[in-house]
Parts: C-alpha cells; structure tokens; sequence
C-alpha cells in the first residue's frame, strides 16, 4: 500500500526538556510539500553534538526536539517538482544542514550523486552560524580507491567493525547515549 501523498506515523526520540532522557513516541509525518523527500531511516549514528544539544548547559536550545543528523535512509515519497530522487533512492539532502546547531554547526558534504544539482540553502541558514564545508572521499579516487578498499576490508587488512563499539535497535537510544557518555563506545549505530 503506497503512502505517497498521505501522513503517515513513525516512531521517533523526543527530547521534551532540557537534561531528560529521550521519550519513544509515535509521530505524524505530513506528507512532502513542493520540491521535499520524505525519507525512512534505517540506522543513523549517535553523536556528541545531539548529546550537547540536549544538555542543560546548551542555553540555545529548543525543545520540544527531534534530534539526530548521521541518519541513512531511503527516499519514501517524494513531493512536487523533485526531479533529481525517485522512492526507494538513498537519501542525503539538506536535512542535514537544517540539523546543524544554530550557531556553530557545520554540514560537511562528503561527494555528490551524479547528475546533482545542488540544494538551495537560505542566507538566514548561513548567517546564523551555521556552515558548509564538502570534500569528496577526502580527497580519494572514488573509481579507483573505494574498490580497493573494500577489497582490503574483506581480506581482513583493516577493520572497519572496531569502529562500530555497538549496534543496537532505535528503542535502546538511551542507552546508546549513556553509553558515549561513559566513554564505553566510539561510535553506536542505532537500527530500526
């Protein structure tokens, strides 16, 4: 059954106040509008910066909030005049910059997909602090460097799973925080 054009419910990790743990709660997402995706995540990363946002120390911050910018997803719907995602494309958009703390928050665009056109990006964006910086594979051969090292990860030359301390469900969000901020976790990926 489609949901294209229709508000659909997800669960999603609200912080309602300053210093409180995350509350699971089901939302409603409306449709996309003119030239938006809707995107469903399927793991996203958990993050220092969504730790500080979330402080009491943070006197920028407003809640209630849905925090979270490390999210990889597939594109769900999509709204009218977007030419350059189909459904069920892997999404990175400017929700990233829009995600960015207002001050100080910087989006690094890591490449571009083929054929991009860009994004439009207010000035209101930009002069409240927030940044853009891009790099394409940090400066790798995409072509010739990213098979390589996919090769060099399945010969078991380099381990990519020794930066990953945990891969837990979305329900465990908590959790997941807790743990960075015992120092007991590099880096935990949250999975829905």
């Amino acid at each position: 059954m489609s949901t294209a054009g229709k508000v659909i419910k997800c669960k999603a990790a609200i912080v309602w106040e300053a210093g409180k743990p995350f509350s699971l709660e089901e939302v409603e997402v409306s449709p996309p509008k003119e030239h938006e995706i809707r995107v469903k995540i399927i793991a996203t990363g958990v993050c220092r910066t969504d730790d500080h946002a979330m402080s009491p120390s943070f006197k920028e911050g407003l809640f209630p909030v849905i925090l979270g910018h490390e999210g990889a997803g597939i594109v769900e719907s999509i709204g009218p005049g977007v030419t350059r995602f189909k459904p069920v494309s892997f999404a990175f958009q400017k929700a990233a910059l829009c995600c960015t703390t207002v001050g100080w928050g910087t989006c690094v665009i890591v490449g571009v997909a083929v054929g991009e056109e860009g994004f439009v990006v207010s000035p209101l964006d930009l002069i409240m602090g927030r940044k853009i910086n891009a790099t394409f594979f940090g400066g790798w051969k995409g072509v010739d460097s990213v098979p390589n090292l996919v090769l060099d990860y399945m010969a078991g030359k380099f381990s990519l799973d020794a930066l990953v301390s945990y891969t837990l469900p979305f329900d465990k969000i908590n959790e997941a925080f807790d743990l960075m901020r015992q120092g007991k976790s590099n880096r935990t990926v949250l999975v829905y």
